[in-house]
């Protein structure tokens, strides 16, 4: 059957508005996306979200007294085909949670997933808008994530100070990012070498497209995650900001508390 919105979307997706990192862009791969997730990572990237969600919860050596055992309400930014707003949801059964995109057709695989695994609309909730503009009022969550987005956001420092303002005083704000491999290590070196030569070459193979082209150059222009995580603390006034660093310095986990008032 003739499909007269998919055939518009997908021309919209190609246009030249499709800009590197922007919604457009992403929808442009939407379908392609998670297998080259998979492939990419080597099948890493489900693990890194997994410690993604659990870093909601303050480990035991926090100062943080006002963050709850589980998070009731989380918010995911950039939530793209859902991976992360899922897995979230799995591990804490009892919270419900709010993923937010600037890419429709990303969202739209992430209502297909969560129809899939039965997850009812009471419990993830989905919206088309940006990082550096929430549509939440202040102190709504009990913590944020944002897994492999803040890199592709224009105004950086506006996505953190809005990450701080949704999120109540001794919330959780956890963003999982790619970034540059440091140092000359066999292992940091054998890092640099898939993230600058394979990661871009076989993304672009496998998904006939530039856009992972772009990945190489977003992962270049990132912070290191000592600068970033120094950011964190100066743009939004988050505390106790740990780093911990994942597959050979290549992905970086940041996790923080927004400070009571």
């Amino acid at each position: 059957m003739h499909d007269a919105t998919s055939e518009a979307a997908q021309v919209a997706t190609d246009s030249p508005a499709a800009a590197d990192g922007s919604g457009a862009m992403f929808d442009r791969i939407a379908r392609r996306y998670d297998r080259l997730n998979r492939i990419l990572s080597l099948g890493m990237d489900r693990r890194w979200r997994r410690r993604a969600a659990a870093a909601l919860v303050a480990s035991a050596s926090s100062k943080a007294t006002a963050a709850p055992t589980q998070p009731h309400r989380v918010l995911d930014v950039a939530t793209g085909t859902g991976d992360l707003a899922l897995e979230t949801l799995s591990r804490f059964p009892e919270a419900t949670l709010d993923g937010i995109d600037p890419a429709p057709q990303m969202l739209a695989i992430a209502r297909e997933k969560a129809a899939r695994r039965l997850v009812s609309p009471e419990r993830l909730t989905l919206h088309e808008g940006h990082a550096e503009a929430l549509p939440f009022a202040d102190g709504t969550f009990d913590g944020a994530t944002i897994a492999f987005g803040i890199r592709n956001v224009t105004d950086r420092s506006a996505s953190l100070r809005e990450l701080a303002r949704v999120v109540r005083p001794g919330g959780r704000v956890v963003i999982l990012e790619l970034v540059e491999p440091r140092g000359y290590s066999p292992v940091t070196l054998g890092a640099k070498l898939w993230v600058h030569v394979v990661v871009p070459r076989l993304g672009a193979w496998l998904s006939s497209s530039r856009e992972y082209r772009y990945l190489q150059r977003s992962i270049e222009a990132f912070p290191p995650p000592r600068d970033f995580a120094e950011m964190m603390q100066r743009e939004a006034g988050l505390t106790e900001v740990h780093v911990r660093k994942l597959a050979f310095g290549s992905v970086a986990l940041f996790s923080a508390t927004v400070p009571e008032a």
